[in-house]
C-alpha cells in the first residue's frame, strides 16, 4: 500500500520580523552664507553640513555635537582652488567660530581670511574631540586656533596652513595651569609661516602649564617667539612629545622651547633660531626642569647657543644625547658646556654644515656624510630615550646616526627649508599612536632613566664608536661626554532596518 499522505498542522506560533529603525543615518545638509549656522546647529550626530563656495561674513556660535564614531562635520563642498568657502568676518563683537561645549565636531577644508585684532578664528570653550583639518588661515588678528576657556580634551589640528598671522597661531590651555587645561592634544603635519604680530608675542604653538599632547611633523617659519613651546606639568601629567618638526627662523627666542617637564623633543630639525636652537628654560622659576629628554635633534645656525638648558640638576632624569649641532661662528655649542644630564653623551659639533651633511645651505639635504662625525656614531642601545626611527619615520637600525636623520645608502635625503613644508613621514611608519607609545615608554622609564650609564653604545660590528672620554674634545666632537565584519541573516536584517529608517527620515524637515 501506498503510504498515506501526512497533513501538516498549523503551528501554534507565528514568526514576526520587526524592523528596528536605523540609528544615526548621516544626512548631507547643503548650506550657504545665509543659513550655514542655523543648519549646523540643527544637525544631528553623523550629519555633514556641506558649505557651498562663497564668502561667509557672519560668525557662528556652534552648540550642536556629534557622537563617538558619528562626528558632526562642517566641510567644504569642494576643496579645489577658488571653490572653497571663505570665512571673511570683519566685525569685532565675536570670534569667527566659537565652539561652545560641543563634542565630536570636525571642521574640514575651510578657508579663513583677515580678522580684526583680538578676533580669534576658531575658539574652543570646554569642548572635547574636535578635529580641524585641511583648513587654511591668513592674516588673522587674534589667536588662530585657541582652547583656553574650560577644559578641552583631544583636540586635533592636522594638515592645516597658517600664514602671516598677527598673534600666536595655536594656543592651548591656560597660562596659569589652573583655570583650564588642554589634554591629549595633537597638532600634526601643519604649516605655520609667519607669526610676527604687533602684540609682541607671536608663538607658533603653545601647550601651556598642565596641558599636554603631541606636536609632530609640523613646519614652522618666521615666528616672533618660539616656534614650538611646551610648559610642562606640576600635577603628574604625561609628557608632551615634540618630534619630526622642522622649525626655522624664530626671531627672539629658541626654535623649540621646553619650559618644563615631562617632555620629549626628538628627531627635530631647527635652523636660524634667534636664541638657542633648543632651550630648556626654568620658566617663571617653577622648578619643572625634570624628566626632559632632548635627543637626536639637528640644530643649525642659532644666535646664542646650539642647546641651552637651565636649572638641570643631578637626579632630575634629564637626557641630552646624540644631537647634531652646527654652531654659528663664535657661538657656544652648549650652554652650559657640561649640563647635569643623565646621560650626557654623543652630542656632536660640526665646524661647518658641509662637513656633516650632503647639501647646504637651504634647501638642505641633512643625510649625514659617510665618514663624517655623525655617520653611524650613535650606535645602538636599549635605553628608553633612544628613538627607533628618524625624522622621516625610517628605522635607525643597529648603527644609528647622530642627529635627526638616518642615512640610508642609495636613498636621497629630503630637501628641507626654503619655505616648503617638510616632506611627509614614510607610509610604513604607523604614526597614529606614536605619541602614546612615547608617553608609555617615558613613564615606564621614569624610575630608571637616571641610572642609565654613560658607556659607549655598541656598533653593528661589535665595535664601539669613537667617542671621546668625558671632558675631552675629539675632531668634530663637542667634549660632551663618553661616547570587524558581519554576514548572512544578520546583514540582511541590518539592510532592511536601514531601508525602513531611511523612508521614515524622508519626511523630516531640513
Amino acid at each position: 500500500m501506498s503510504p498515506r499522505p501526512r497533513r501538516l498542522r498549523a503551528l501554534p506560533w507565528t514568526l514576526t520580523l520587526t524592523l528596528a529603525p536605523a540609528v544615526g543615518l548621516a544626512e548631507l545638509r547643503p548650506a550657504g552664507p545665509a543659513d550655514y549656522c542655523a543648519v549646523l546647529n540643527g544637525a544631528a550626530p553623523g550629519d555633514e553640513v556641506v558649505l557651498q563656495p562663497g564668502r561667509y561674513t557672519t560668525p557662528c556660535g556652534i552648540t550642536a555635537s556629534g557622537a563617538a564614531g558619528r562626528p558632526l562635520v562642517l566641510r567644504a563642498a569642494s576643496e579645489a582652488d577658488g571653490m572653497r568657502p571663505v570665512f571673511a568676518y570683519t566685525g569685532r563683537s565675536s570670534n569667527v567660530l566659537d565652539l561652545r561645549r560641543v563634542r565630536h565636531v570636525t571642521l574640514r577644508g575651510l578657508t579663513f581670511e583677515h580678522t580684526e585684532d583680538s578676533v580669534d578664528t576658531i575658539k574652543l570653550h570646554a569642548s572635547d574631540d574636535v578635529t580641524i583639518e585641511r583648513c587654511a588661515f591668513r592674516d588673522i588678528g587674534g589667536v588662530t586656533i585657541s582652547a583656553l576657556d574650560g577644559d578641552c580634551a583631544r583636540l586635533t589640528v592636522r594638515d592645516c596652513t597658517l600664514r602671516d598671522v598677527r598673534s600666536t597661531a595655536i594656543y592651548l590651555g591656560c597660562h596659569d595651569g589652573r583655570g583650564c587645561h588642554a589634554t591629549e592634544a595633537l597638532v600634526e603635519r601643519t604649516l605655520i609661516d609667519g607669526t610676527l604680530p604687533g602684540d609682541g608675542v607671536g608663538y607658533g604653538v603653545q601647550l601651556k602649564l598642565n596641558s599636554y599632547g603631541t606636536l609632530r611633523d609640523n613646519t614652522v617659519y618666521r615666528t616672533r617667539g618660539p616656534g614650538l613651546m611646551v610648559y610642562g606639568s606640576d600635577r603628574g601629567d604625561p609628557p608632551s612629545i615634540l618630534e619630526g618638526n622642522y622649525v626655522h627662523g624664530s626671531v627672539t627666542d629658541a626654535c623649540i622651547l621646553v619650559g618644563g617637564g615631562p617632555a620629549v623633543a626628538r628627531n627635530n630639525v631647527v635652523e636660524g633660531c634667534g636664541y638657542a636652537g633648543l632651550r630648556a628654560q626654568n620658566y617663571a622659576g617653577r622648578g619643572l626642569q625634570r624628566r626632559v629628554w632632548l635627543v637626536h635633534n639637528t640644530v643649525i645656525d642659532s644666535a646664542v647657543a646650539g642647546v641651552r638648558v637651565e636649572a638641570w640638576a643631578p637626579g632630575a632624569g634629564n637626557v641630552l644625547a646624540f644631537n647634531a649641532i652646527v654652531p654659528r661662528a663664535g657661538v657656544a655649542l652648549l650652554d652650559p658646556a657640561s649640563p647635569a644630564a643623565e646621560p650626557f653623551v654623543g652630542n656632536a659639533a660640526c665646524p661647518a654644515s658641509a662637513g656633516c651633511f650632503e647639501a647646504s645651505p637651504a634647501p638642505y639635504d641633512l643625510r649625514p656624510r659617510v665618514g663624517g662625525p655623525l655617520y653611524r656614531a650613535a650606535g645602538a642601545g636599549s635605553e628608553p630615550w633612544r628613538p627607533t626611527d628618524d625624522f622621516l619615520g625610517a628605522p635607525r637600525g643597529p648603527s644609528a646616526d647622530i642627529g635627526a636623520l638616518q642615512r640610508r645608502d642609495g636613498i636621497p635625503g629630503p630637501r628641507l627649508g626654503g619655505g616648503a613644508p617638510r616632506p611627509p613621514r614614510e607610509p610604513m611608519t604607523p604614526v597614529s599612536d606614536a605619541g602614546s607609545d612615547a608617553s608609555t615608554m617615558f613613564n615606564d622609564a621614569l624610575d630608571t632613566v637616571v641610572d642609565v650609564t654613560k658607556e659607549s653604545p655598541t656598533m653593528s660590528d661589535g665595535a664601539a664608536p669613537a667617542t671621546p672620554p668625558s671632558g675631552s674634545v675629539a675632531p668634530g666632537g663637542c667634549g660632551c661626554g663618553a661616547g570587524r565584519g558581519a554576514g548572512g541573516p544578520a546583514l540582511a536584517l541590518l539592510a532592511l532596518g536601514a531601508v525602513a529608517g531611511a523612508r521614515r527620515r524622508r519626511g523630516r524637515g531640513r
